[in-house]
Parts: C-alpha cells; sequence; structure tokens
C-alpha cells in the first residue's frame, strides 16, 4: 500500500499517466545515461603492470600512468592520467571504432534521459506510442554499447594493452599481467539497463495519445470548415 500510494503521488506531481514499471523506467533511464557517461570518460577499463611493477589503466580515450619520450631520450612515466592527444593517438583502429560508438550511446542516452525530463516537464505530454519510440532508442544505444564492448575487446592487441598486459595479450584475451578492471563492467551494466528500455517501455503509460496531441486535434476539427461537413457536401461545393 505504502509502495502504490508513493507511486500514484510521483505521477500526479509529474502530471504523467505513468505506471509503476514507467516510474521505474524513468529512474533506470536516469542510472542509464549516468553510467554510460562515466564509463566513457574513465580511463579504468583495463589495469595492468609496466616496468618496476608501476600500475596502468587504459580506457576509450583516457589513460593513467603511462610512459613518455622525453627530449634527451630518456623514458619516464607520467603518474597522472590524461586523454589522447587526439583521436588518431588511440592505439587500435578497433579502440577508435569504440570510441566512436560508445560516444554515440552516451549521447543517445543522454538525449533520451532529457526527453523523459521534458516529458516531466509538460504535464500530460507523453503517450504510449511517444514511450515506446523512446524506449526503442534506448535500446538501440544499448546495443551500440555493447558493440563498442566487443570492439573494445577486439583490439587488446595493440601495442599499449600488450605493454600493459603482456605479450600474450590477444583480441579477447587479456594478458597474465592485467585484467579488465570496474569501468568495463559498469558500461556493460549500462547496456543492459538499457536493453531493458523497451520492455519497460511498453508498459510505461496508460494513454494512446498525449493530451497536447488531443487538444490539437480537437482544435483542428473546430477550425477546419472541411471536417465539419460531409464528404458528400464538400463534393458538390466543389464543384
Amino acid at each position: 500500500m505504502r509502495w502504490k500510494w508513493r507511486t500514484h503521488l510521483i505521477c500526479w506531481e509529474m502530471g504523467l499517466p505513468l505506471t509503476k514499471i514507467g516510474v521505474l523506467w524513468c529512474f533506470v533511464s536516469a542510472a542509464n545515461a549516468l553510467l554510460s557517461c562515466c564509463s566513457f570518460y574513465s580511463p579504468y577499463w583495463i589495469r595492468g603492470e609496466i616496468f618496476n611493477h608501476t600500475e596502468v589503466y587504459l580506457g576509450l580515450i583516457r589513460r593513467c600512468n603511462y610512459p613518455v619520450m622525453l627530449e634527451n631520450q630518456r623514458l619516464d612515466i607520467i603518474m597522472d592520467c590524461g586523454r589522447y592527444a587526439n583521436f588518431w593517438a588511440i592505439p587500435s583502429p578497433w579502440w577508435r571504432l569504440a570510441v566512436a560508438l560508445a560516444g554515440t550511446s552516451c549521447a543517445l542516452a543522454l538525449l533520451v534521459f532529457f526527453i523523459i525530463v521534458l516529458c516531466c516537464a509538460v504535464e500530460n505530454s507523453v503517450s504510449r506510442i511517444s514511450a515506446r519510440l523512446v524506449g526503442a532508442s534506448q535500446v538501440f544505444g544499448g546495443v551500440i554499447q555493447l558493440a563498442a564492448l566487443v570492439c573494445f575487446a577486439m583490439g587488446l592487441n595493440n601495442l599499449e594493452a600488450r605493454e600493459a598486459c603482456g605479450e600474450s595479450a590477444a583480441a579477447f584475451q587479456t594478458g597474465p599481467k592485467c585484467d579488465l578492471f570496474w569501468a568495463f563492467y559498469v558500461a556493460s551494466l549500462s547496456s543492459l539497463l538499457a536493453l531493458t528500455g523497451l520492455a519497460m517501455a511498453w508498459r510505461a503509460c496508460d494513454i494512446e495519445y498525449s493530451y497536447l496531441y488531443r487538444i490539437s486535434t480537437k482544435n483542428l476539427l473546430r477550425s477546419t470548415p472541411l471536417c465539419r461537413m460531409s464528404l458528400g457536401a464538400w463534393a458538390a461545393e466543389s464543384l
């Protein structure tokens, strides 16, 4: 009873005809956007070791504790996190593809979340059809995120990954010195949350058309003379 009362209170305050599943879908969409963006920016996809057992971390667009060549041709380790200089500095074509896919998925997750927030701000603006379209977009973003994970695993045979993981590192195989770290699993969780979007959006709303659509249709019928006359009368008048 308490959960039912709280659910109806939230729906009343938001002005949306949401079911309990619809309220859950809103929070899942927010979590999906947050996890997707955090995993995209985080450098903690792989944890490995380089010289003198120094821990290094590799991500899609950032890395931590990486070696650099100084002007005097001496190799030094930067004990900090930083981005790659540009897109083409990413060490593997598969990782570059993973960046493009994960970035698209992150942008789509944010877009879906902002659409839901906008629907919450405009009273009675969501309908069964619009909720399902948003849910389908969310699932598409989840599929793209899964593709990014696959591409990242395919690129584990690049030079930087072999330095951190060992020479035996290959596609879909981490070497003896490294393992997949928490950001990779956060991205996996984000994709799973996105894949549930359509199932929840399918039962998120009770009405077929939004209130704004019904009002605009009603005004159109009132303002258009052709809509008030029969087809035969319109044809006779046209002749």
